[in-house]
């Protein structure tokens, strides 16, 4: 018998040596790692160069990949499967195999009960911090003894987080898909668990866990310290790795561990982001800048170097602190000019010589790591993720067609003073600074400091992607707008004043980047645990046990909406990757709703009729059973039922914005639709699938895949939601869909 592991791995040198020998002690025959480190980040050869080097791990390039734990999984089983008798699919550095009254994994997997069986399901047992605040060397199993108690503990579903299992999968099998979950193949394969019974394969979970016969132990957190400077800083192979929130990882760790004042201290320690803002005469825009961080960004110090000569900075913040220097108390720029003779005497403020000089003072006087901001920016999202001290710096590269030489934007860049002052760089040169140096030969703030700085490992962004900028809010009037509609056109990113009464829910089931910043946007998601990269508010939708949220999709969150919260005058829906197209800048609802009846999305002309559409995508037979609901419940809409599956015209998507009396009224009728529909075929929606595979699963990506027809609930919803509209709006409202992700390739019609 052969047996190998395959993990997947980043940053997790401290812990590698120990993973390897216990699986070669455990006699397993090869390990197949692959390195998801990033360029610059450590290597595996760096701790475990004699197990690479005797071939017992094999280390398999997947240096800088983004979310490819399952493409890493897929990959080592087409590859050698047919090498090996079992291969487990388990995380790197964190989960141990312990079998009852086994020390060798072949003489476990060797016993009769596991005869038959292609794929192994064994639950993990977790531990969490032991109440141990900071990393020492010690190993994992000496440092955290004991497990997480009760051991039935529940973190976000309402079973017990225990339940979750690994897979050990046989080799030699014809098909093995790694398609949904980390945690077991996406096909149907013959399973059990470990004491030999059978179990379901597609679920990552066995209820209940049973700990008797093997488990893994499942070191889930580790120390406040390390999942800090790992978890936080590398996210989730298979995940979103670039945008994460802090504070939401903080909240995650602790529902692991309990909380005390000494690890509540060691975050906010850890966890401050220092700002430099640099102001000039611009309190109005100075503020507005502090509101849009404070809005989206937690745990931050704010430091306001003033420069002002006429309107000094007025500190209304409890995170601020002021350097003033409004009376050349730290910098002298009349003297400080001075030094320079060959300064250009075409100009009479040198403003981009002073604020490359101002900031390279701070430099001087400040010991740690801060991004720096001009004052007439506006944040749109958290940018706490811009704070990591790999990079020397994180910021974008101006062109160089555009100014005499390419700069560091200073607009929003993280500096890492630290690396800084190690390496001898510094923001302001000058002899390369042409405002003051005939000799010179670069333009305005951030050149030489690019010059200098990009001869180590940095990072290049987008500032666009985080900020908005007004540009020379301190010193031009050639903006077409003056400040004050400036800050009134985007004042949802700094101010709190709702101007419509209405909230827009987003449905998700994964981790995204939201395309909006407006506060009038909810994301919604089902039984699923995402990270929330943005500002606007993130609602888990648990709210009955007894709905399968995968089914229902959009609508399962939909009912949670009119369940548990107190709606607005207006209610709306969108999807992570669709919005409406005025995005942001919602229009005047009360006007429009004054000669309408809803919002929708633009409708499509089909090639085919809507029963066409859905047989090329779908199982024709489920809409045919949406018909006959129709005509038993609501005879008053079958001609219209009618008329819409036979027509060539769809709404798409579920999108909408409703008066909230209507929307109760509509999200009661979908589900009462839906559930009828569960009573005639039953709710296990995954048996039905597999029974009728050819029905339901078509030639084309993604509607090939029994997890995406798994969401039919979602599908037939949106031809009911159809049949709502047409029988209950005389006049609708149409905008275009934004698509954002192109992600499916559409089928032709």
């Amino acid at each position: 018998m052969k047996v190998a592991v395959c993990c997947i791995g980043r940053m997790e040198n401290k812990y590698i040596k120990e993973y390897v020998e216990h699986y070669k002690n455990l006699g397993v025959d090869n390990i197949f790692l692959y390195d998801n480190n990033y360029d610059g980040e450590e290597t595996f050869e760096e701790i475990i160069n004699d197990y690479i080097e005797n071939g017992f791990v094999k280390v398999i390039n997947f240096r800088n990949k983004t979310i490819c734990q399952l493409e890493a999984y897929q990959d080592c089983y087409d590859r050698y499967n047919n090498e090996y008798d079992w291969i487990l699919f388990i995380d790197c550095g964190d989960e141990y195999l312990y079998m009852e009254g086994f020390d060798n994994i072949k003489d476990f997997l060797s016993q009769d009960k596991f005869n038959g069986y292609e794929l192994i399901h064994i639950n993990l047992m977790n531990y969490g911090d032991n109440d141990i605040i900071e990393y020492d060397d010690r190993k994992l199993s000496e440092r955290f003894v004991k497990p997480i108690y009760p051991l039935e503990f529940k973190r976000n579903y309402d079973f017990p987080d225990n339940d979750h299992v690994s897979s050990i999968v046989r080799g030699g099998l014809e098909k093995v898909e790694w398609k949904a979950s980390p945690h077991t193949p996406s096909n149907p394969l013959k399973c059990c668990d470990a004491s030999g019974h059978e179990q379901n394969s597609i679920s990552p979970f066995i209820h209940p866990f049973n700990f008797t016969f093997a488990h893994f132990k499942h070191y889930t957190t580790k120390t406040i310290q390390e999942w800090l400077d790992i978890k936080v800083k590398r996210g989730y192979p298979d995940g979103n790795k670039d945008y994460f929130k802090k504070n939401d990882k903080i909240n995650e760790f602790f529902k692991y561990n309990k909380r005390n004042k000494e690890k509540e201290e060691y975050i906010n320690k850890a966890l401050q982001i220092n700002i430099l803002i640099v102001n000039y005469n611009t309190q109005k825009l100075t503020d507005a800048c502090i509101k849009s961080i404070n809005k989206y960004t937690k745990n931050t110090k704010i430091y306001i170097f003033d420069n002002s000569d006429k309107e000094p900075f007025k500190n209304t913040f409890n995170n601020v602190n002021v350097i003033d220097n409004t009376k050349g108390q730290i910098i002298n720029f009349d003297k400080w000019l001075e030094k320079y003779p060959t300064k250009d005497p075409m100009l009479n403020n040198y403003g981009s010589a002073k604020h490359t000089y101002t900031i390279e003072k701070f430099m001087e006087m400040f010991d740690d790591n801060f991004i720096l901001m001009d004052s007439d920016v506006l944040v749109k999202k958290d940018i706490s993720i811009l704070y990591d001290d790999r990079y020397v710096f994180i910021g974008e590269k101006l062109d160089k067609l555009v100014f005499w030489r390419e700069r560091v934007a200073p607009y929003v860049c993280f500096i890492n003073n630290k690396m800084c002052k190690e390496k001898n760089i510094h923001f302001f040169d000058e002899n390369r600074c042409t405002q003051i140096s005939k000799k010179g030969y670069t333009y305005d703030s951030g050149a030489s400091f690019l010059d200098d700085a990009s001869r180590f490992k940095h990072k290049l962004i987008k500032c666009n992607d985080y900020i908005i900028h007004y540009g020379a809010g301190s010193w031009s009037s050639s903006n077409k707008k003056n400040a004050d509609e400036w800050l009134s056109e985007f004042y949802y990113l700094w101010d709190d004043i709702e101007k419509n009464d209405l909230d827009i829910f987003i449905g998700t089931q994964k981790t995204f980047e939201p395309k909006v910043t407006n506060e009038v946007y909810k994301i919604i998601v089902g039984n699923h645990d995402i990270e929330n990269n943005s500002n606007l508010e993130l609602i888990q939708c648990k709210h009955d046990s007894q709905l399968d949220d995968m089914f229902y999709s959009e609508i399962y969150m939909l009912d949670h909406v009119a369940k548990t919260r107190e709606l607005k005058k207006y209610t709306g829906f969108c999807h992570n990757r669709r919005y409406f197209s005025f995005m942001n800048d919602i229009p005047d609802l009360d006007k429009i709703f004054s000669e309408y009846d809803c919002i929708v999305a633009k409708p499509k002309k089909l090639k085919g009729n809507v029963k066409d559409q859905y047989h090329l995508c779908h199982n024709i037979e489920d809409l045919y059973l949406i018909g006959g609901i129709i005509s038993d419940k609501y005879p008053q809409y079958a001609n219209m039922w009618h008329n819409l599956v036979n027509g060539k015209i769809l709404i798409p998507y579920n999108m909408f914005i409703m008066k909230s009396e209507d929307f109760k009224e509509y999200i009661k009728f979908v589900m009462d639709v839906l559930n009828e529909y569960l009573k005639v075929v039953g709710i296990n929606i995954n048996k039905r699938i597999y029974n009728n595979y050819e029905k339901y699963l078509k030639t084309f990506y993604p509607n090939s895949t029994p997890e995406y027809q798994y969401r039919i609930g979602g599908y037939l919803a949106e031809r009911i939601t159809n049949l709502f509209l047409l029988t209950h709006f005389k006049k609708m409202k149409t905008f275009p869909v934004i698509l954002t992700e192109e992600k499916y390739k559409k089928p032709s019609q």
